[in-house]
């Protein structure tokens, strides 16, 4: 059947935008989603700075599923997103098969509109006073809306292109796993480190304490940082 240049051109944003949120998702959950030792050390490492990354990481999720989900066009019909929506302007969506799955994961994808709206792109004031609650956002539902925004896309590569698309992408070598695994022997040394420091201590060897302390204190320029004003 095919697609002409407009409708390629327009799927393959799509596709784009599907494989980041894949990417973004499944660093989420390598993180917070997949056993409690990961959280627990992210969170021994820097509690605040582990909640900040949850929670942006989780965030901007929602906002990806509410982007590729939202209307095709704007209020005033002068601009144009890039959304599963905009499908209908460049391919037939009599068939009611692709109209469904279309309807599915917009219907599938409303907490994530209900969050954008009320806390992550706006400050709904009802919302933050506590008259409004969130709709609930759980992984589950993160993973639904997400696997319906993948049917969309997998139905028209069959349908069009004849193409079994795959909407998971490959991690690289040099993923989220090996950045996780860089805290945790950084983590394990400073432990050793600090051990050390108190056997040393105890055993009142002080030159070789001096040591240590120098040892652990000698990090290059471009990793000092200066407090942040207290204005």
């Amino acid at each position: 059947m095919g697609l002409d240049t407009d409708a390629s051109e327009y799927f393959e944003l799509l596709k784009h935008d599907l494989f980041t949120l894949r990417i973004e998702w499944r660093m989420y959950r390598s993180f917070f989603g997949t056993n409690l030792e990961t959280v627990e050390m992210l969170n021994d490492v820097s509690g605040s700075t582990t909640h900040t990354l949850e929670r942006v990481l989780f965030e901007r999720c929602l906002l990806g599923i509410r982007r590729m989900t939202d209307p095709s066009t704007g209020r005033n019909r002068s601009t144009e997103a890039v959304t599963i929506k905009g499908l209908s302007k460049r391919i037939d969506l009599a068939d009611t098969e692709l109209k469904k799955l279309v309807s599915d994961a917009e219907r599938a994808a409303s907490f994530a509109r209900n969050w954008s709206s009320k806390r992550i792109a706006h400050a709904d004031l009802e919302y933050r006073l506590g008259g409004a609650k969130l709709e609930t956002a759980s992984r589950a539902k993160v993973e639904t809306a997400i696997d319906g925004i993948a049917a969309v896309i997998k139905w028209v590569s069959l349908e069009y292109l004849d193409v079994h698309q795959v909407t998971h992408v490959l991690p690289p070598l040099d993923d989220e796993r090996a950045f996780l695994k860089a805290i945790f022997f950084g983590q394990r040394e400073l432990r050793r480190l600090e051990a050390l420091r108190k056997t040393l201590l105890a055993d009142e060897k002080y030159a070789e304490l001096d040591s240590v302390r120098k040892e652990t204190a000698n990090y290059p320029d471009w990793l000092q940082r200066n407090d942040p004003p207290t204005d």
